[in-house]
């Protein structure tokens, strides 16, 4: 009897037998499973891009904050009106981590009434903030999103390419 209970359990046995199909199976379609596998991994990773946005709070050093005044409501929502300004209109011209021109350009403007908040003096005295707390990091979130951009990216340049290598081919050269 305990002889027959070792024969179950060794190869040639049922157990051994099952294995030898599982691990066939396994086997033979393992390199598909991991190639699938690993061009899928590559794929996301190229996909995803990271993405660098300003906060919507004022860093506070934006904020004119040495001299006392008596209007300090009328300066806080001056700086709060040129830094919506800069995360609507100067974040998507300017990326992350470049510099920015000396001069303010157009669209760095308020729309408003106020005289003292659209002077050019104050307009520049906000210009030279945002400057000072651009590259600052905490200034910035970071996020990722999806960019498919590489999958069609080679196109232009191997257009390219081949109508200065190969003009006789008819491709525009």
């Amino acid at each position: 009897m305990g002889s027959q209970i070792l024969r179950a359990a060794t190869p040639g046995g049922f157990d051994g037998a099952m294995t030898s199909r599982i691990t066939d199976l396994i086997g033979r379609h393992f390199d598909k499973i991991f190639i699938l596998l690993l061009a899928a991994g590559l794929f996301v990773y190229a996909s995803i891009s990271p993405t660098f946005r300003l906060r919507g709070e004022i860093p506070p050093q934006f904020v004119e904050t040495t001299k006392p005044s008596a209007d300090q409501q009328a300066v806080e929502r001056t700086a709060r009106a040129y830094w919506d300004c800069a995360v609507i209109q100067i974040q998507w011209q300017y990326a992350y981590g470049s510099p920015l021109p000396q001069d303010p350009p157009p669209e760095f403007a308020l729309a408003r009434e106020d005289k003292i908040a659209t002077d050019p003096a104050t307009r520049l005295y906000y210009w030279h903030r945002l400057q000072a707390v651009w590259s600052v990091p905490s200034t910035w979130k970071r996020g990722y999103r999806w960019n498919f951009d590489w999958t069609t990216a080679w196109i232009e340049p191997t257009q390219n390419w081949l109508n200065r290598h190969l003009p006789g081919l008819g491709n525009g050269g």
